[in-house]
């Protein structure tokens, strides 16, 4: 079985230069740990990148955000839908 993540990608340059960060969506074994999860994503980050071709100067940091969850193939933040008993989705009002 798969698990699904998602992952902002910062680039920052040796001298302090950053590129637009983006998102990314992995799937890893269930049983992988985090960590390898993590390399996963900075190895798909990299391949997406140009950047990645110039490794000595480019580093790829990766943040798992653990705030969203997908819904019907969609990544919302945690709060914006509840589930009702029979497991059909609610949007949340907004306060």
């Amino acid at each position: 079985m798969l698990k699904a993540r998602l992952w902002r990608v910062d680039v920052t340059n040796s001298l302090g230069y950053q590129a637009p960060s983006f998102w990314i969506e992995t799937e890893t074994k269930v049983n992988e740990s985090r960590e390898k999860a993590e390399q996963v994503a900075i190895q798909v980050a990299k391949g997406k990148s140009g950047l990645g071709r110039f490794s000595k100067t480019w580093k790829f940091t990766v943040t798992h955000l653990e705030n969203y969850f997908q819904v019907d193939g969609k990544w919302v933040p945690q709060g914006v839908y509840s589930f009702n008993e029979r497991g059909q989705k609610i949007k949340n009002r907004r306060p």
